[in-house]
């Protein structure tokens, strides 16, 4: 039941309050890196065939988002971003100039490559079957102590602000 609710479900109306998308009479509205997360247990980290429903869920919504946008009064920036292995991490992003000092906009993504960084060959075959989006690729990094994987951000040229990037 779980993985056939994947392939139906609208999370926007699921979970969000009335109106939270409904840019029609609300163009006003902002974005602070608001993203959504469609496997929040990582059940596809270790099994593909368990990650690809999120996957699709991920990229039905980002239409979903597509259509709705149109309406709103403002600059903005939809992407999805793709983890090399952590489904977890995988999510849509929508991002507008917003009253938070701390979050510029639009968002420049810094050390991408147009070349492919993602070692996971089956999630690179699903992303290459997504012909009408845009991508560009971030390298395995380390901050610290901390150990950030290779990922993958995807984005339509014709849809809001191109997230740009600079490597």
């Amino acid at each position: 039941m779980y993985y056939k609710n994947l392939a139906i479900e609208n999370d926007f109306e699921k979970w969000a309050s009335p109106g939270y998308f409904d840019f029609q009479n609300n163009p006003e509205a902002w974005f602070d890196h608001w993203h959504c997360h469609f496997d929040w247990e990582g059940f596809g980290n270790d099994d593909f065939s368990r990650r690809k429903p999120h996957l699709d869920k991920l990229f039905r919504h980002f239409e979903i988002l597509v259509n709705r946008v149109k309406f709103l009064q403002k600059d903005f920036q939809l992407f999805a971003m793709i983890h090399d292995y952590d489904s977890a991490g995988d999510a849509l992003y929508l991002h507008t100039p917003n009253p938070n000092e701390s979050c510029e906009f639009p968002m420049l993504w810094e050390n991408v490559l147009p070349e492919c960084t993602l070692k996971n060959k089956r999630l690179i075959e699903y992303l290459n079957q997504q012909v009408e989006y845009e991508r560009f690729y971030r390298p395995k990094r380390v901050y610290g102590s901390d150990t950030y994987e290779a990922s993958c951000i995807l984005f339509k040229k014709d849809v809001g602000i191109q997230t740009y990037y600079q490597s």
